[in-house]
């Protein structure tokens, strides 16, 4: 009865480790947790301002309509300002033209790729040559967020930083 009790105590402490070991997700399980949709834990850090669990599990991701087309105009370390529009699709991919306004027209710049969702709230687009960008996922908006997956706070810029949802994506029928 001992070595019974024993042994399920050492199973149930094992389940218990691997489930805590640092969140960590291997390739295999990344791409198979990419490939049915799912939000897998994320091999990165957790951002300070997504504070602990959301109540009762409801993500963002879970509750908004974001699929669709986001519009705004970014701050520009030189010119005006950079006209992106961004488009999130339902299978994980994205399009996305970011327009540098200067004095002299602008230049543009297209990507499209893939896009994950870590944490439930933030949108990472994959730009290719191992760069990505971050977006907090709000209703109707997107903000951008640094390098670090931080808010930009900066009080006279912050509404600077939003894409606004232009199109949902969403095509109603009779």
């Amino acid at each position: 009865m001992k070595t019974t009790t024993l042994f399920f105590a050492i199973i149930a402490m094992a389940a218990m480790i691997s489930c805590t070991s640092g969140n960590r997700n291997t390739g295999a399980q990344q791409a198979a947790c990419q490939a049915t949709e799912k939000t897998c834990a994320s091999e990165r850090q957790r951002p300070d301002w997504l504070s602990g669990v959301a109540p009762d599990m409801h993500t963002s991701e879970m509750v908004l309509d974001f699929f669709g087309t986001y519009e705004g105009v970014l701050p520009s370390a030189s010119g005006m300002g950079i006209v992106t529009i961004l488009t999130l699709n339902e299978d994980r991919t994205f399009e996305m033209s970011r327009t540098y306004l200067r004095g002299d027209g602008g230049e543009e710049f297209v990507y499209e790729g893939n896009y994950t969702i870590e944490f439930g709230e933030i949108v990472v687009l994959d730009l290719g040559n191992g760069n990505e960008m971050f977006f907090d996922l709000r209703e109707g908006s997107l903000a951008l967020l640094d390098n670090q997956m931080n808010r930009i706070e900066s009080a006279p810029f912050q509404p600077r930083y939003l894409l606004m949802m232009i199109d949902s994506g969403i095509t109603w029928h009779d």
